[in-house]
């Protein structure tokens, strides 16, 4: 058997079709709201890691399918219930939710037309 020396370094992850899934979780207590990855792409997989998650989710503004929304148990928000110590790669507090949409000539919000966003509220 010959060994074949090569610069490339085996790739893990799957076709770009292929992508982590990840849920939204919103804490009772405190009301903080996180992603948590649900089923990696490939061993390891994650945030940091998976390509196509991080090319998805570059700011472009598309669209794309909702994301599960769970309500968590009480004291595993990764700020208050965790302090913070928390896998990174695995987990990601939300800044912010944006709602609205795209009236323009593609759903990417760097296609011309105009951006309707909307707040409700009491």
């Amino acid at each position: 058997m010959t060994r074949t020396i090569t610069n490339q370094t085996p790739h893990q992850q799957q076709p770009a079709t292929a992508m982590c899934q990840y849920a939204i979780y919103r804490s009772p207590r405190c009301g903080c709201r996180w992603l948590a990855i649900t089923h990696p792409c490939f061993p390891g997989g994650g945030f940091s890691t998976c390509e196509t998650l991080q090319h998805e989710s570059n700011g472009s503004g598309r669209m794309y399918p909702a994301v599960p929304a769970f309500t968590a148990e009480r004291g595993s928000c990764p700020r208050h219930g965790l302090d913070g110590d928390y896998d990174y790669n695995l987990v990601r507090m939300v800044v912010r939710i944006r709602n609205g949409f795209h009236i323009g000539a593609g759903g990417d919000r760097t296609d011309p037309g105009v951006d309707v966003s909307w707040c409700r509220c009491m």
